[in-house]
């Protein structure tokens, strides 16, 4: 389990550094609302990383279904 958590740690956690170079990249160049969609992809990996390391559980977020 310990191995997993950690599997997922790296994913998500480095998917979220990943958007947040991008923010510091658009913000630089003024692009505001590139920036603010990233940040925003920044915030779902992040909160990904914790609900799947500390639950093994992560919820769709996007269900075009519905």
């Amino acid at each position: 389990m310990k191995e997993i958590a950690k599997d997922y740690f790296e994913e998500w956690f480095d998917k979220g550094k990943d958007f947040l170079d991008g923010v510091a990249y658009y913000l630089k160049k003024d692009r505001y609302a590139v920036a603010a969609f990233l940040l925003h992809q920044a915030t779902e990996s992040l909160y990904s990383a914790i609900l799947l390391v500390f639950s093994n559980y992560k919820p769709k977020l996007h269900n075009v279904q519905n």
